[in-house]
């Protein structure tokens, strides 16, 4: 907690300078608070009356922020001239009603501040400074703006990349032939069902991945969909998530499930799939039936595999199950013995002398146990190859070799092992603290990549000795991993509680939301903007593992947290609420700053929910109402002085917004995707000061002269499924620190204003399925980063204006565009990335580079950097 509320002693001396009157009065108070609140992080686990004062000291100031930033707009309002607003306000001013209570209200607050800090000497708290982050990440990061995007999910050809299966340069060849082995099992075998079993943390994902992007399954499986189960699926929920994904659009209306079913049996008539089911539990699935009947509805070689905990949906499905994958010899003996209590009296089973089933004539691929049943007498003899038999995947802890195998390919860099073998003893008493479980290897081994002391991996050591090992948990082992974060991070990785469980998430989207807690305000970065510093902070997680499945897709990241790390955040996060003695009294509506309500998946909200929200909350800074089936948002929206985040997207019905939302002069995100009955953006949009990301969908034929086009400090721009617009926007000079623009779905759309000549700081360009733009365009000077183009069938060739980004470009991505790619693509040669797919024609090709006729782009370029997908 006092990670947190050192981040808005920071925050509120930074506004202070805009606010001489109370700069003198606050200033040293917090200055002096900043510096014990490090030791007091520490202490406040085992003293419940620190805990308290944090607690108090956080919500005064909280309160002190936001009536800083409240007194900030209402200046501005009186001044009623944007111009003046970045200029330093004098308190003497001519001071309204609303100005005399908001003095009354900083006076009670420098006063009860004065108060609580006046108690900090009771706890004899030492000073400590916080230190410049260290960025020794292990991966390689992109820019600021390279932002991801929701809607490409579907249509994209890697869903999930292989990053984390072994390759041929990772630890061990006897590690690589494991997965050899599974591959070569999976692609022989006549089975339709796999089920690959494992606690979490073990790596279930991974194999599933491996299977899922591999060169041979791609080539095999004609449609390839990743279905990842949420809590609180049920079978028609699943249902939908499959036509989602089958036929790449999203079902918005309620349906039955014959309709449903209906709609499904359409989309994967003659296809031959393989579709996976991310941590599917049987609680999901009402009738296990729905898988057979999926299957049923493709091509005879379709597949299905299931990520899961246990063997209850394979019990549930009433096929035999054949067990493929390496067990400890008790487990071989009781699978002999029994099947989970079914009888095996007529199986037919050979056993060689170390106790290992021989796989039998029905069996394919190399395997180290396995055994068949009888046929099941239910299903017809005709059907006995097709819907007989299932095949179950158990994954065990690692044995101690693997585990110190997997351990050094993350704890030393480069493949380089410790020159000191002090450093090797320790690690394998490290290794052993691990208990085989991978996650837990991974995360101790990244923590470790960067420290070179004996001392530093001691102490690491010396720490894994005293946890308390409750019930084979890692969650003890995650813990530390986290109290060894830099303190900049520890804030940003508890906000992961507030994430949706087992969802995949964009980049951005954790990036606003750390944003909107004023998270990401560095005194040691002052020369970069907030997107850079939430980029920074994004992969400095990733490379520690608390941020697994990472998909890189053109402009940033589609991203998964795993189960047991959002465990753990949620863990922190209510032990700082409840204190030690775990209490948890109810929190004031004063104190609630975030609300978020996940109703795509329940019963739909009443209409009254906006307000009830408005009314009750004033302290709010994020509102996430997406997808809540709202037509109308109440004029109160204006009185959230505070709000920095708000999304309304997916509100089909939505017609106008309140103009009282540009009163929200702290707002920074503002999304209104899908909201395709929306008729235009407010008169006063341009009042939106502070705001950096809009996402607008609008079903009118220009967007408003005083609009988009007229918001300096927009970093952010996306405009799609606009499908009657025929202008994008006007005067955007005010556009000049506009870094990324995103176009899609604006099918009347012809041709991109050379007002575009504005956007000197775009970096990043994408545009996609706009079936009558050109890109025409003339005397404009991009330096764009990456460049992004897909299904515009007008576009024949790459735009000239692109030559200007020769030395800047660094990804260029063209899917199902019809372009002759010539000497301009030669000259692009600071390009590390390259995505090529569809009707593409090549007239000549930049030497260093391969390419294989297929329509798309493999080969591999003079750099080891370079990578090519299909």
């Amino acid at each position: 907690m006092a990670h947190f509320i050192y981040l808005q002693a920071e925050n509120i001396l930074t506004k202070l300078k805009d606010c001489p009157t109370y700069q003198n009065r606050i200033e040293y108070t917090m200055l002096s608070l900043k510096a014990i609140l490090l030791d007091a992080e520490k202490k406040q686990e085992q003293n419940q009356y620190l805990h308290d004062w944090l607690k108090e000291l956080q919500n005064v100031f909280y309160q002190i922020e936001d009536s800083i930033d409240e007194f900030k707009w209402e200046f501005f309002k009186q001044e009623g001239t944007r111009k003046q607003v970045c200029a330093h306000f004098s308190c003497s001013a001519q001071i309204s009603a609303n100005k005399l209570r908001q003095t009354r209200k900083m006076e009670k607050l420098c006063d009860q501040l004065n108060a609580i800090t006046a108690r900090m000497y009771e706890f004899h708290l030492k000073e400590k400074h916080i230190a410049s982050l260290s960025m020794e990440t292990t991966h390689p990061f992109l820019s600021a703006t390279e932002i991801s995007i929701r809607h490409m999910k579907p249509s994209w050809q890697l869903l999930y990349p292989l990053t984390d299966a072994p390759r041929d340069d990772d630890f061990a060849e006897q590690y690589n032939q494991r997965y050899k082995d599974l591959l070569s099992d999976f692609n022989g075998s006549t089975h339709r069902f796999f089920h690959i079993v494992g606690e979490a943390g073990m790596g279930k994902s991974t194999l599933a991945k491996f299977l899922y992007n591999h060169k041979s399954v791609i080539e095999k499986y004609t449609s390839r969909y990743w279905v990842c189960v949420e809590e609180g699926f049920d079978t028609q929920r699943l249902m939908k998530e499959v036509y989602n994904h089958a036929d790449n659009k999203e079902i918005c209306e309620e349906l039955t499930m014959k309709q449903l079913l209906s709609k499904v049996r359409r989309s994967l008539k003659e296809r031959t799939f393989l579709l996976i089911f991310q941590d599917l539990s049987i609680t999901n699935l009402g009738d296990c039936d729905i898988l057979k009947n999926i299957l049923e509805m493709g091509n005879h070689d379709s597949k299905i595999i299931v990520t899961t905990q246990s063997e209850e949906i394979a019990k549930a499905l009433k096929l035999e199950r054949v067990y493929r994958w390496p067990m400890t010899e008790k487990q071989s003996k009781q699978k002999l013995v029994a099947n989970d209590g079914e009888s095996v009296g007529n199986s037919s089973i050979a056993v060689d002398a170390q106790n290992q089933a021989v796989p039998g004539p029905h069996d394919t691929g190399p395997i180290r146990f396995s055994y068949d049943l009888r046929f099941h007498p239910s299903i017809p003899q005709n059907e006995q190859d097709v819907m007989t038999y299932q095949t179950i995947y158990t994954l065990e802890r690692l044995s101690e070799e693997n585990s110190i195998l997997l351990f050094k390919h993350y704890a030393f860099k480069d493949g380089q092992e410790a020159e000191k073998t002090e450093i090797t003893e320790i690690a394998k008493q490290i290794v052993q603290k691990c208990k085989g479980v991978p996650l837990a290897i991974k995360c101790l081994g990244n923590l470790l990549s960067s420290k070179t002391r004996i001392a530093e991996w001691q102490n690491v050591e010396n720490k894994l000795r005293s946890l308390q090992e409750k019930d084979d948990s890692i969650l003890p082992i995650l813990r530390l991993c986290y109290n060894q974060m830099p303190s900049q991070l520890k804030p940003c990785f508890l906000l992961c509680s507030q994430l949706p469980n087992d969802r995949i998430l964009s980049s951005n989207d954790m990036i606003q939301l750390w944003m909107a807690h004023g998270l990401l305000h560095s005194p040691e970065e002052i020369n970069l903007s907030m997107e850079n510093i939430g980029e920074k902070y994004f992969m400095e997680l990733w490379s520690r593992c608390f941020i697994q499945e990472i998909e890189e897709h053109g402009l940033g990241y589609w991203v998964k947290v795993h189960p047991l790390i959002i465990k753990l955040a949620h863990v922190l996060t209510q032990e700082q609420s409840e204190g030690s003695e775990g209490t948890k009294p109810p929190k004031p509506f004063t104190e609630i700053r975030s609300i978020a309500f996940q109703v795509r998946n329940m019963v739909l909200p009443n209409a009254s929910l906006p307000e009830k929200c408005i009314s009750k909350f004033k302290c709010l800074r994020l509102l996430y109402l997406g997808n809540a089936n709202l037509q109308e948002i109440p004029n109160s929206i204006g009185t959230l002085k505070n709000l920095r985040y708000l999304d309304l997207h997916g509100n089909q019905k939505i017609k106008q917004l309140p103009n009282a939302i540009c009163d929200l002069l702290s707002l920074q995100t503002l999304i209104l995707e899908s909201c395709s009955s929306l008729e235009g953006l407010p008169k006063d949009i341009r009042n939106l000061i502070s705001l950096r990301y809009l996402w607008v969908t609008t079903n009118k034929l220009h967007l408003h002269k005083n609009g988009v086009g007229t918001m300096s400090s927009l970093r952010f721009l996306a405009i799609g499924g606009c499908h009657n617009l025929q202008n994008l926007f006007e005067q955007p000079d005010c556009l000049a620190g506009l870094e990324t623009l995103m176009i899609y779905d604006c099918n009347t759309l012809k041709l991109l204003p050379n007002e575009m000549r504005f956007l000197k700081s775009l970096q990043n360009l994408m545009i996609w399925s706009c079936k009558q733009l050109t890109l025409t365009l003339e005397a404009v000077e991009f330096r764009l980063q990456r460049f992004t183009i897909k299904e515009l069938p007008k576009v024949e060739e790459l735009p000239r204006w692109l030559e200007g980004s020769a030395e800047t470009l660094r990804s260029l991505q063209i899917i199902n565009c019809p372009i002759r790619m010539g000497g301009m693509f030669v000259s692009l040669n600071a390009v590390e990335r390259i995505i090529i797919y569809g009707a593409v024609r090549f007239e000549m090709t930049a030497p260093g580079y391969c390419f294989e006729h297929r329509n798309f782009v493999i080969g591999g370029g003079a750099s080891e950097k370079m990578k090519y997908y299909c």
